[in-house]
C-alpha cells in the first residue's frame, strides 16, 4: 500500500509542479490551481483558499495516481499513462458542465493539450516510481 501511495504522491507533485511552473511563463497554460480554488470556494471560507486548494489537489491527485498500485509492476507505467490521459481528458471536459468554467483548461487547443499532457506525464511518473519501488 505504501508503494502505491508514494507513487501517487510522485504523480501528484509532478502535475502540481508542472502547473505552478509553466503557468508563470505561458499565458495559454492551464490554470489547474484556479480549478481547485473554484471547486473549494463552494464549501469553505475564502481564507487561505489557495493553500487549501493546493493541499486538496495534492491529496486527491495522490489518491488518484496511487491506483497504479493495482497493476503489476511491469504494467504500472502503462497504467499510469492511461490514468493520466483519463484525468487530463476529464480536466478538459468536466469543469464547464460542473459550473467551474471552461477558461482554466479549455481556453485554446494548446491549453487543452497541455492539460492532458500534464496529467499524462504525471501518471507515467507515478507508474515508473511504482515499478521501481515494486522491484526493490
Amino acid at each position: 500500500m505504501w508503494k502505491a501511495l508514494v507513487s501517487g504522491l510522485a504523480g501528484a507533485c509532478a502535475v502540481t509542479l508542472m502547473n505552478e511552473t509553466i503557468r508563470q511563463f505561458d499565458d495559454e497554460a492551464p490554470r489547474l490551481d484556479l480549478l481547485g480554488m473554484r471547486a473549494l470556494s463552494d464549501v469553505t471560507s475564502p481564507d487561505n483558499l489557495r493553500a487549501k486548494a493546493l493541499v486538496g489537489d495534492l491529496t486527491l491527485n495522490t489518491l488518484y495516481y496511487s491506483i497504479v498500485g493495482a497493476s503489476d509492476a511491469e504494467s504500472a507505467p502503462l497504467c499510469g499513462a492511461a490514468l493520466g490521459i483519463s484525468g487530463g481528458i476529464g480536466a478538459v471536459t468536466l469543469p464547464g458542465p460542473m459550473g467551474y468554467g471552461d477558461d482554466v483548461t479549455n481556453r485554446t487547443r494548446k491549453t487543452q493539450a497541455l492539460s492532458v499532457a500534464y496529467y499524462t506525464a504525471a501518471g507515467l511518473i507515478a507508474g515508473l516510481v511504482y515499478r521501481n519501488l515494486a522491484r526493490a
